[in-house]
Formats: structure tokens, sequence, C-alpha cells
């Protein structure tokens, strides 16, 4: 649980002006399809830019 490592109200309350937070996803949300995919830590540019946006590209 992501409160039980991080401290959720200062993290809810550093990020409040720039993205909508939402503790539960809305219903009609939940059966949408998901992707599972394993970033590699402390990757570069190129990672991102060639493996990581194409998956947004997709799914927007």
């Amino acid at each position: 649980n992501f409160s039980d490592v991080f401290d959720e109200e200062h993290f809810v309350s550093s990020l409040i002006s720039d993205v909508k937070i939402v503790k539960k996803l809305p219903k009609e949300m939940l059966a949408a399809p998901k992707i599972l995919k394993h970033f590699r830590s402390w990757s570069g540019l190129e990672y991102y830019l060639y493996e990581i946006s194409s998956l947004w590209k997709d799914y927007e």
C-alpha cells in the first residue's frame, strides 16, 4: 500500500496543483484495458523516447 511506505498526505498536497488525484478508479475505468510493462531502472533518454513513449501512443 502506498501510504504504508510514503507520507500520502504530503505527496497529495505537493501534487494537487499539477495533477488530478483520485483515491479510487471510477467504475467505468475498472474494465479499461491494462498494460503491464516492467521499467528498467536508471535508463537513458533513448529508452523513454523509443520504448515507453510508444506505449502512450497506443493507449491515448
